[in-house]
């Protein structure tokens, strides 16, 4: 969905996000610009993004096993 033609129903895409955790692609001149998403699935993703850091730098051995996840969190600027 262009921009121009979100913006004056973006309270209702909004809603509509948040109830359904549908995902609504926002374009500029058909270039994709963002995407509304529901903020749960969005936290979700992030908290899966920490995860596969904590992963590769503890595989890199960058981080010790056994460091609280605020610590991590912190780490990666989150």
């Amino acid at each position: 969905m262009s921009i121009t033609d979100a913006r004056p129903r973006i309270g209702e895409l909004a809603k509509r996000v948040a109830r359904t955790r549908d995902h609504i692609l926002l374009t500029s001149n058909d270039i994709p610009a963002a995407v509304l998403v529901n903020p749960e699935e969005l936290a979700e993703l992030q908290e899966r993004v920490v995860v596969a850091e904590l992963r590769a730098a503890r595989a890199e051995g960058a981080i010790l096993p056994g460091v609280p996840s605020a610590e991590v969190r912190a780490r990666l600027g989150l």
